[in-house]
């Protein structure tokens, strides 16, 4: 039984051709999702994406750059802002709107991930990687989150450069220099974008690096490879963890950031123990996988079962005529998909985006498992071609449905947003309450914010004040969405001396007041704008 195949010498024509038509039908797919909304779904982190690239003004930004939604100090940084940088100068080189230009970095990483994907395939013996890819490309999952505002495909596309080099060494045995720089440069890159799309990977690396130590005691190899592979992934680890505690230590410099360092959200990014044994936590992941495939709303639950029932017959019916190599290569590539469900439970849970990092390798599972099905000839061979293109087509047609039906869930807030930027100046901030700390407003309006979330304590909300003071910040307009954080909002007024004035607009379930100095007194001026 072997784990490695032969790669074959050249992709056929014929692949090529079907290869080209598999990516001109996930462009004619993503091309539908182009909207200028940042808004139809998991807002909260497109439009935080969003707003750090809004305000890079040049290079000497990336080190500090700003989140500008938790008052001062305005740094409150994540990912290493590759992505935001990208985008943002694709907008002012070509001139096009942000939201654009960040779409189609999202969409040109997703394509450059034909090269590691076609590798990694060819790796495994799978002679036409058109079958292999096409699940990937057309299903739901990248077509949605490829075209979003989102660090997802870059990650994944340096992610998967990564896993191409540690493959191709862990196959011939040896370290050529270009490869370990490839390794160095594209695990580096990967672990500084996202370093939860990595990381899950970095364990399959450290279990071949176990290996070859074990080879190495008994004699059965040298050490060069090894050695090789240490120092890259040395050479990996120690920058990642300084541009860490750089990033801990900028959010720990704000009242509210210090609640967001990488060891306050220790226990959300992990999840606990007890998630890992609750039944409806591993219902609510599952859940989230289908989505992947087929993501159908709430009233259509039990349908999404069913096409996902009959999805993964097919996948068994390929399985079941695979040769013995191809089921150990198919199963080591879903050991992929599983392992970053057990290691960041809750942030599976929540999020649907997250299987970005490890849907591909489902996909890709399912397109080996239908190649050897193809490969290993048999009396099954004529219905392989049928079951495989009716599985993809089922699901471009579920990424369209998908386009559409969240498209016209875009435009959450615009009114409120509208309003707010029109009653205030770019260098003016506003105080938020009732969106936790979600930039959809601020990035809409262009507007600084110092957003008060829901855990945020008096203490929290006093230090805000006295940055607000120290950066000579003017808070001069307060935006309320639904009802509470009563307290907060007084002691916020009273500590900078402000008293609302003015009229009041409401729209989007929020009321807009303008702020001013207690001693100006009622302004009678009519609204701005």
């Amino acid at each position: 039984m072997r784990f490695w195949a032969d790669p074959p010498a050249a992709v056929a024509a014929a692949g090529r051709v079907r290869l080209m038509l598999v990516l001109l039908a996930y462009l004619g797919l993503v091309s539908f999702g182009f909207g200028p909304e940042l808004t139809d779904d998991h807002a909260f982190r497109q439009t935080q994406t969003a707003i750090t690239a809004h305000f890079i003004h040049g290079l000497g930004d990336l080190w500090r750059y700003e989140t500008p939604v938790l008052g001062p100090p305005w740094p409150v940084p994540f990912e290493f802002p590759l992505y935001q940088a990208l985008a943002k100068g694709l907008s002012v080189v070509a001139g096009l709107s942000l939201e654009t230009a960040g779409r189609l970095v999202g969409v040109a990483a997703m394509l450059l991930c034909v090269w590691p994907l076609t590798r990694i395939a060819q790796a495994l013996g799978a002679g036409q990687p058109a079958w292999v890819l096409a699940p990937v490309f057309l299903a739901p999952l990248y077509v949605f989150w490829s075209r979003a505002f989102m660090i997802e495909t870059t990650a994944l596309l340096f992610a998967l450069i990564y896993l191409d080099m540690l493959l191709r060494m862990l196959r011939t045995g040896r370290a050529g220099w270009w490869w370990l720089a490839g390794l160095v440069v594209s695990g580096l890159l990967a672990a500084l974008v996202k370093v939860t799309t990595l990381l899950p990977l970095m364990l399959l690396a450290g279990l071949a690096m176990a290996w070859l130590a074990w080879q190495v005691v008994g004699r059965r190899t040298d050490a060069r490879l090894l050695g090789s592979l240490l120092l890259a992934h040395l050479l990996i680890v120690v920058p990642a963890w300084i541009w860490l505690a750089h990033a801990d230590a900028l959010k720990a410099a704000n009242p509210v950031g210090a609640f967001l360092t990488s060891q306050a959200l220790t226990q959300w990014n992990f999840g606990t123990p007890a998630q890992r044994l609750d039944p409806q936590v591993w219902f609510q992941v599952a859940d989230h996988a289908a989505d992947m495939l087929f993501p159908l709303p709430e009233p259509m639950r039990g349908l999404k079962a069913l096409l996902v029932g009959i999805w993964l017959a097919v996948f068994v019916f390929f399985l079941r005529r695979c040769d013995s190599d191809r089921r150990v290569q198919v199963a080591a590539v879903l050991a992929l998909f599983l392992a970053p469900f057990l290691v960041f439970t809750n942030l599976h849970r929540v999020h649907t985006y997250y299987q970005a990092a490890n849907g591909v390798f489902l996909l890709l599972a399912f397109g080996l498992a239908a190649e050897g099905a193809l490969a290993s000839g048999g009396h099954a061979r004529r219905a392989v071609p049928w079951a495989f293109g009716l599985s993809v087509l089922a699901l471009g047609v579920a990424s369209f449905c998908d386009l559409h039906v969240k498209g016209t869930q875009a435009g959450q807030l615009r009114e409120i947003s509208a309003q707010l930027q029109a009653q205030t100046s770019a260098d003016e901030v506003v105080a938020i309450t009732g969106q936790d700390w979600s930039p959809v407003i601020p990035y809409q309006a262009g507007r600084r914010a110092l957003m008060i979330p829901p855990f945020a304590t008096l203490d929290v909300v006093r230090a805000n004040a006295r940055e607000l003071r120290a950066a000579g910040a003017k808070l001069t307009a307060l935006v309320r969405c639904g009802t509470g954080q009563e307290d907060a909002v007084r002691l916020l007024l009273s500590e900078l001396g402000l008293q609302p004035q003015g009229p009041r607009w409401v729209a989007d379930g929020c009321t807009l007041t303008r702020l001013a100095p207690r001693h100006m007194g009622t302004l009678q001026s009519p609204a701005k704008g």
